[in-house]
């Protein structure tokens, strides 16, 4: 009886010496996060004041939220702003390895004026920009004209501003017509230009053939609508022969 007695206070002794150890480390882990939360912020609120030379009383550092675990750092932190404005501060720790940020909370307006400066934008100096001389219509061109130097002249235009399909010089748009109507001084566009029609079909053209030195010219009949450069069929009336020539101009051929 007295050794059940006995070994009844040594098994409840036993339990709370163990319920004791668990409460005292739980207790000393909550006390060394708790130490650990209150030594960053410290550290944070030095750093901050170091980097960005203004008085601790000018900001104040938010705390993690107090569910937040942070455990404590072996090595020495290292801080850093990750974004541009020095509202928000990363803290790393490499042993154990974690990284953690908090944030930086202006009091004063000068420190409002180093955590977060305005921003300044730029006036934009019109001498900066730049000009573009491109070919623009020198009277009002109709649909379907076809387009002559004299009917286009030069003019500088803002290069921010100009289509990109718009032309510098005249040449190589000689016995090109007009599809869409260009209004004068607007810019000439691509868009707006096709190959000309020099030759309908149907047509009299005038064919040239050099032969053995001797320019001939004859008159014949389209057979097939042409532009510039293109080979097209001819009849010869008076032969009945179909004959091929390259277009030169308006109803005007070489002979092959």
């Amino acid at each position: 009886m007295k050794n059940t007695f006995f070994c009844t206070k040594i098994f409840n002794l036993r339990n709370f010496l163990v319920i004791l150890i668990v409460f005292q480390v739980l207790f000393s882990c909550q006390v060394s996060a708790s130490e650990a939360k209150k030594i960053m912020v410290e550290e944070v609120t030095n750093w901050v004041s170091n980097k960005l030379k203004i008085p601790k009383n000018d900001f104040e550092i938010i705390p993690p939220d107090h569910r937040v675990k942070i455990r404590k750092c072996l090595a020495e932190l290292s801080f850093d702003f990750p974004f541009d404005s020095k509202e928000t501060v990363r803290i790393k720790c490499i042993d154990p390895n974690w990284h953690f940020f908090l944030r930086v909370k202006a009091i004063t307006k000068d420190a409002q004026n180093l955590v977060r400066p305005r921003k300044t934008i730029k006036k934009v100096n019109k001498r900066e920009e730049v000009y573009k001389t491109v070919l623009v219509a020198a009277l009002n061109l109709n649909k379907g004209k076809i387009l002559k130097k004299s009917d286009t002249t030069e003019k500088q235009f803002n290069k921010k501003k100009l289509p990109v399909d718009v032309y510098e010089k005249f040449s190589g748009l000689e016995n090109f017509e007009v599809v869409r109507e260009i209004k004068l001084g607007q810019p000439i566009r691509s868009q707006s230009l096709r190959p000309a029609k020099l030759i309908k079909k149907g047509n009299l053209v005038l064919m040239s053939i050099l032969a053995q030195g001797m320019l001939v010219t004859a008159t014949v009949e389209a057979l097939q609508d042409g532009i510039f450069g293109e080979q097209i069929k001819l009849l010869n009336k008076e032969s009945g022969q179909t004959v091929f020539g390259v277009v030169t101009g308006k109803n005007e051929v070489s002979g092959l």
